[in-house]
């Protein structure tokens, strides 16, 4: 009989479990019930363990309960209205009101190895963060019919009243985090701290098929390292969609629009620099700065195949970023300027590349302001028809400015208008453009 109920547990067959299960009524050993669900449990199968443990309780005082908690996936609903789930139907139910402590409590309950904690359709109401605080852990919606909605404020002041500000915080490593929409409610709560994510100081996190609406910014990197970021939907941020503080990351394939920025940068030299990231297949449109940003000890990122248009401007790095590659983008139809390496006083902008990227209907194609060493080749960089008459007096394909020197600019397509090299900026090569 033991083994009869395992090839059906292990099978996956539900109904005949259960019905084998009440055939049988009590088994001879208890000892047999209990390796029964721990079958289920090792097979990841939370909702067979749930109800496998409801109709075994009887006959073993309560003994599987504690081992049902520790299955290595657990449900969570949302059971506020008529058409909610019910408890039978989860492990945790939440009802509408300070839902982080189900879900919060659900994270606890996994074993020490980690596991899954899937959240049903609904809308869940926090009012503190929901803790990331374990390693080997997903936390996974059902797509944008899984909500987490804001209902509270906060200023930013790092960690207030024992909440840093962000619906989720992460501060375990090894952890996925996907498919739902994080709800800002920003239409109600403006706090300045704000946030939808925080990864602190963690690495090897995974952030896929998240939905982001309505906060300061959407998902902050600080200091976090080997993490990936990728198919989010980031929009309408007051601040940025994405931002980034640390190393070897990568932000692949992500839409960022109607923010302040889309996504960001920034380094010190406190924490060794923002360096080393790869920033990839993004699509930052209409946000009202820059579609992505760059700022202080921003060395050695890959900045390619992103397609960055209808900003304030396409791409900008500066302010001590150096020995950056910035190939094959497309920034198009900004207000200001394409591509831009524009550095302030001392804190230059060297040692950077800049080819083969498309900069089409900008005000400036690209600009290189107290930037120097740095190559710029075979980028396009024209208006409208490509003539002569599609740049006005205050608009240029390639400008040169504020103390640039010693850039090579070459083989780039101009067409309309040759580059522009003004003030005190020396030394720099121009070679096989065309114009």
């Amino acid at each position: 009989m033991a083994d009869l109920f395992k090839d059906r547990i292990l099978g996956g067959d539900k109904i005949a479990r259960y019905k084998l299960v009440r055939e049988n009524g009590s088994l001879a050993e208890p000892s047999v019930e209990l390796q029964l669900v721990s079958n289920v449990v090792e097979a990841g199968d939370a909702f067979g363990a749930k109800h496998v443990n409801l109709l075994l309780k009887k006959e073993t005082g309560g003994l599987l309960s504690s081992l049902a908690k520790k299955s290595a996936t657990i449900v969570v609903g949302i059971g506020k209205d008529s058409e909610g789930h019910r408890a039978g139907e989860c492990d945790y139910l939440c009802d509408g009101v300070d839902d982080q402590v189900e879900i919060n409590a659900a994270i606890a309950a996994l074993p020490s190895t980690g596991g899954k904690i899937l959240l049903r359709e609904g809308t869940y109401n926090l009012t503190k963060c929901i803790a990331m605080n374990r390693s080997n852990v997903t936390l996974q919606g059902m797509g944008d019919s899984t909500v987490l909605k804001r209902m509270y404020d906060q200023k930013w002041e790092g960690n207030v009243n024992g909440d840093p500000g962000s619906m989720v915080q992460i501060t375990g490593s090894y952890n996925t985090i996907k498919d739902m929409f994080l709800d800002g409610n920003n239409a109600k709560f403006k706090g300045t701290g704000n946030y939808g994510m925080i990864l602190d100081a963690v690495s090897h996190i995974t952030i896929r098929g998240m939905m982001c609406k309505g906060h300061t910014t959407a998902i902050y990197l600080g200091a976090s390292h080997y993490n990936i970021i990728t198919e989010n939907e980031c929009y309408e941020n007051s601040g940025m969609g994405i931002f980034i503080f640390g190393q070897y990351n990568t932000i692949a394939n992500n839409r960022s629009y109607r923010n302040g920025r889309g996504i960001g940068a920034y380094g010190n030299a406190s924490n060794n620099g923002t360096n080393y990231n790869t920033i990839t297949g993004n699509v930052c449109t209409e946000n009202a700065y820059q579609g992505i940003w760059g700022w202080q000890y921003c060395y050695e990122n890959t900045i390619s195949g992103n397609t960055c248009g209808q900003n304030g401007w396409g791409i900008v790095f500066g302010a001590e970023s150096k020995f950056n590659t910035f190939t094959a983008n497309n920034c198009c139809y900004n207000k200001n300027v394409g591509i831009e390496l524009g550095g302030t006083g001392s804190e230059r902008v060297n040692a950077n590349s800049v080819t083969g990227n498309t900069c089409y209907n900008n005000a400036t194609g690209i600009r290189l302001s107290n930037a120097s060493f740095n190559t710029v080749s075979g980028n396009t960089c024209t208006r409208g028809s490509a003539s002569s008459g599609a740049f006005g007096s205050a608009e240029y394909s390639i400008l040169v400015e504020n103390t640039s020197t010693s850039n090579l600019i070459s083989s780039n397509n101009l067409s309309g208008k040759n580059i522009v090299v003004l003030g005190d900026s020396a030394y720099n090569i121009t070679t096989g453009n065309l114009y």
